[in-house]
This record gives structure tokens, sequence and C-alpha cells, in this order.
């Protein structure tokens, strides 16, 4: 009995692994295709000089990877969006998406460390509100320049932020496609009596387990001092920035889940300037000083 048990169990095996052979060689492989992203390496600059726009710029450095030999970009189109958050007498701004321009795949050079192609995407506040027909007297403290990347391959496959997951976007590529400036009043130096005394952070972590390593680093005329969160779900952070002061500068510091990470930043006169996440871009924090200079 238990001979025939055993005959009848490997009859069943050698059965089911028939099929499943039989199932995988169904499958087209080659109807399937890996992609490709721009994946972030470091974003230089995002702020928007209220007073000089046309010298500022939002400036990238992405490096391309198409999983395989990273030869199939044909080219990047570069748009740019405009976002009026600071309306008069109730009337927005709107203006559509418009075309910028295009960077040649022979603009992307294979770097020594990485081993990608690599390249510096810059957008002059100049040449944003040329494309978007702005004058820059419009522009208030708050107010958004977005810019978007258009991936185009050699096959005629386009990727950019409405064709990929939010895992590919965020996290495992680090890949948005899609960056925003933001229109600020830079402080000047030395820092004004305005901007000197007690800031306040204010943190939240939507998980509740703290901010995972993520940090905002605040650096006073060449000294860093991290603010971060490392459990819970809420904290207050007072930052004192000396009386006498040159320069300060924020930076947000990523960590493992962004996502859950949020933050407020107020002045010493209680004004808001600035509220971020979730996910927080990492680098330098625009803060909004318009109303503080």
């Amino acid at each position: 009995m238990k001979k025939l048990f055993y005959f009848l169990t490997i009859l069943s095996l050698l059965f089911f692994t028939s099929c499943e052979d039989e199932d995988l060689n169904k499958l087209d492989v080659s109807s399937y295709t890996e992609g490709a992203v721009l994946t972030e390496v470091e974003i230089i600059s995002t702020d928007i000089d209220k007073g000089d726009p046309a010298a500022s710029e939002i400036s990238v450095i992405v490096y391309f990877n198409d999983f395989n030999d990273n030869d199939t970009m044909d080219f990047v189109n570069v748009y740019v969006e405009f976002a009026d958050t600071t309306p008069i007498d109730n009337e927005v701004i709107t203006v559509d998406e418009m075309y910028l321009k295009t960077i040649d795949a022979s603009e992307f050079i294979v770097d020594d460390s990485s081993g990608y192609p690599t390249s510096e995407i810059t957008v002059t506040g100049e040449e944003a509100l040329t494309a978007l027909g702005i004058e820059s007297s419009v522009l208030d403290g708050g107010d958004i320049i977005i810019v978007r990347y258009e991936l185009v391959l050699t096959d005629g496959s386009i990727y950019s932020s409405d064709n990929v997951g939010v895992n590919v976007a965020s996290t495992s590529h680090s890949t948005p496609f899609r960056y925003s400036g933001t229109v600020v009043c830079l402080a000047p130096s030395p820092l004004p009596s305005t901007l000197v005394g007690s800031w306040t952070i204010e943190g939240q972590d939507s998980y509740g387990d703290g901010w995972n390593g993520a940090s905002i680093d605040i650096t006073v005329d060449g000294t860093t001092t991290s603010y971060g969160m490392t459990s819970g779900s809420d904290i207050i952070h007072t930052v004192t920035i000396p009386d006498g002061s040159n320069e300060f500068s924020w930076e947000f510091v990523s960590g493992s889940w962004d996502s859950e990470v949020t933050f407020q930043i107020y002045a010493p006169s209680g004004n808001l300037v600035g509220d971020f996440g979730p996910s927080p871009t990492a680098g330098p924090i625009p803060i909004n000083l318009c109303n503080d200079l």
C-alpha cells in the first residue's frame, strides 16, 4: 500500500511539474521590457530668488540607467509649469505646462565612480519665466516653478513622472522625474535682527517610530547641527541663531522612510516659513523669508 502511495505521489509531482513547465513556455518573454530611469544623484539648487529670479537655478544631477548596457537613451525633454500660491484679490495665475528644451544623450557623460551616464540638468529662472510667459513682478514668496523630465529611448519608449510607480519614483531608484523650485527671499549677510533668535521646528512622523535617520541640518557660519526624531510621532525643536551671525543654510537629510515625515519651520517672528512633506525633498530647504525681511 505504501509503495502505491509513493508511486501516486511521484506521478502527481511529475504531472504538476510538467504543467508548470508548459505554462512557463507559453510566456512571451520577448514582450517584456525593463524600462529606464533618471536616478537622482544630487539636488544642487531649487531656490528661486524673488529679488533676482532670472539668475536663479533649479539644478539636479541625475544618471541614466536602463538596467542593461545604458545605451538606449535618445534624449530628455524638459518642461516647466507654474503654481501660483499667492493669489492677489483671489485671482490665481494659471499657466499650462510648457516645453522648455531638449537634452541630447551625448550630454550624459559616463561617471568614473558610478559607471553610469551622468548629467547636471539646469533650468535657470530666466529660461522658465520666458517659456511660461510670466513677468518676474508677479512672483511672490511661496510660488512654485515645477520642472519635469521626459526620458525618451531609442525605441520610442517614454518615461516620466506620470508612468513610474511610487516605489521607483521615491525609494528604490529615487527617480521622481519632477522637481520644484520655490520662490523665496534669500537672507542677506550679515543676518538682520529679524532672522536671529529662537526658531521653531515642529516635526511629525505618521507611523510613530521617529524619522528613521532623517534630519534637518542647520549650518550657521560653518557649524552644522542636526535636528531629528529618534522615536515617537512628534517633536518640537528650538533652534537658536546667535546675534551677529553672518549666514545660515537649512538642509533636509533623507532617512529610510521619508514618506512618513512632515515638518514645519517658524521664524523668530512666529511666521510659518515652510511646511514640508510627506516625502520632503532631500537637499536645501526652501524657507520663505519674504515676510521677515
